[in-house]
């Protein structure tokens, strides 16, 4: 399971309504970011060892965290996703930083890029997994005929 975050250009407009969360005009385009090899190029540039050897998913690994980068296979792309995993936020952040790209965070529904605590989705999203886990780890309750015959 991943954090997933959708990217968007720099000429992508914040905006938000009353409780923070990110919206979008009716009929609205995103605004293009390029073709997919300025695309691959930019996100290289900033993290050098991201493997393209499927030019439309891009991985990094990183230190204690992975990004997988998932184009669209289109002429002009106008936005993206990252599904990532592990201690990533340092990463995403560092994305915007050198781009300017928008990121909207799925599990929040809100745009990294104005978030007091942009480490929140992350670890929303981390404590649900953790939930899963748990659960998945926890020995079975008795069937109903074993509680009722005590078997």
């Amino acid at each position: 399971m991943s954090w997933d975050l959708i990217v968007f250009s720099a000429d992508t407009p914040l905006r938000m309504d009353a409780e923070g969360v990110a919206e979008f005009a009716d009929h609205w385009t995103p605004p293009p970011m390029g073709s997919e090899a300025e695309i691959r190029r930019q996100i290289s540039d900033i993290f050098p060892d991201t493997d393209w050897t499927d030019p439309h998913w891009g991985v990094v690994i990183g230190e204690g965290f992975t990004f997988e980068f998932s184009l669209n296979g289109l002429a002009r792309t106008n936005s993206f996703g990252i599904h990532a995993r592990g201690a990533a936020t340092g990463a995403a952040l560092r994305l915007m930083a050198a781009t300017g790209w928008r990121l909207l965070d799925v599990s929040t529904t809100r745009w990294l890029n104005l978030a007091e605590d942009p480490d929140a989705g992350r670890r929303k999203h981390q404590a649900y997994v953790d939930k899963i886990l748990a659960a998945q780890n926890d020995p079975k309750p008795p069937s109903l005929l074993a509680r009722l015959f005590r078997k």
